[in-house]
């Protein structure tokens, strides 16, 4: 029976990553692959981040045992509407970059969910009980993250990166639309094409290892693979594999055209997540999906 709710802990435990994500931060400076020493806002997120799985490892067995994120934009303002998609994607590009530059202060409201009609797994227990220890969408907007003007912007996207998007391939766009709104303001809505284990772009890297990491901050597999390959996971698994899709994945961005001010951004992640588990008493196979959901407002320039 521990064994059982070891693993359903671990599950618990990958899912609750692929939530929340995680970046790393780098040396760009050096040419050495040290890693830089990240700031105390860094090291208190990735505590707080570790210490919030441990806890939730530890509440998912109690459970189970008692139920059985000021330099001018290059651009200049344009009052023509972004047609194509480069010039849509520049456009964003743009606008995200100034929020950063300028220092822009924003609250951030994020939270996830796992429909259940998206669990197929053999058995869904694991997902159920993992969903309850997720941040709801009203308990997220009770308690929003507020970020003053003056922030270092690393928990506004790109994360940790002096740009907003690090984007460039159009290739990577499955669709990418902008609008003139009534109030004068333009709305962009850029989706991506489905992407498989995209890894986030490291903390001051100048380059993305894939295209939902120069927009979003995908969960890690890498990350997630160090958690699952503990001893205490292992000893009970003969075998395992496990894949995150990324598939409509969007972000959707109001601005005023003269003044790049951001009015509202809401970036959305649908993450199919594919596990096929050889365990000592069973196997344990199946998929589901995790929406990620990130909402930033009250723009402060």
């Amino acid at each position: 029976m521990k064994k059982v709710l070891v693993l359903l802990a671990a599950v618990t435990l990958l899912l609750g990553f692929t939530a929340c994500g995680k970046q790393t931060k780098v040396d760009i400076t050096e040419t050495t692959a040290e890693t830089a020493a990240p700031s105390e806002a860094t090291q208190a997120t990735t505590a707080e981040t570790a210490s919030s799985a441990e806890l939730t490892m530890i509440q998912v067995v109690t459970q189970i045992e008692e139920t059985s994120i000021a330099a001018e934009s290059t651009a200049s303002p344009t009052s023509t509407v972004p047609t194509t998609t480069q010039e849509i994607l520049d456009a964003y590009t743009d606008v995200m970059t100034y929020a950063k530059t300028v220092h822009a202060g924003f609250t951030r409201v994020m939270y996830q969910s796992l429909p259940k009609e998206k669990r197929n797994f053999s058995n869904n227990t694991v997902l159920n009980i993992a969903s309850n220890f997720m941040t709801t969408k009203e308990k997220a907007e009770k308690k929003p993250s507020v970020y003053p003007k003056g922030n270092d912007g690393e928990f506004f996207p790109v994360y940790g990166n002096k740009k907003g998007c690090l984007l460039t391939d159009v290739n990577a766009i499955q669709s990418a639309e902008c609008k003139r709104l009534s109030n004068g303001n333009y709305q962009i809505k850029i989706v991506l094409k489905p992407e498989i284990n995209p890894e986030p772009t490291p903390f001051g890297a100048a380059k993305a290892p894939s295209y939902h990491g120069a927009m979003f901050g995908p969960a890690s597999k890498s990350v997630i693979d160090d958690a699952m390959n503990s001893k205490i996971v292992t000893s009970i698994t003969k075998s395992a594999t496990y894949s995150l899709k990324y598939f409509d994945s969007f972000s959707l961005l109001e601005y005023n055209p003269n003044t790049k001010r951001i009015q509202s951004l809401y970036q959305h992640c649908n993450v199919l997540i594919s596990a096929d588990a050889e365990l000592i008493f069973g196997d344990f196979k199946g998929n589901c999906v995790l929406l990620n959901d990130n909402h930033f407002s009250d723009f402060k320039y």
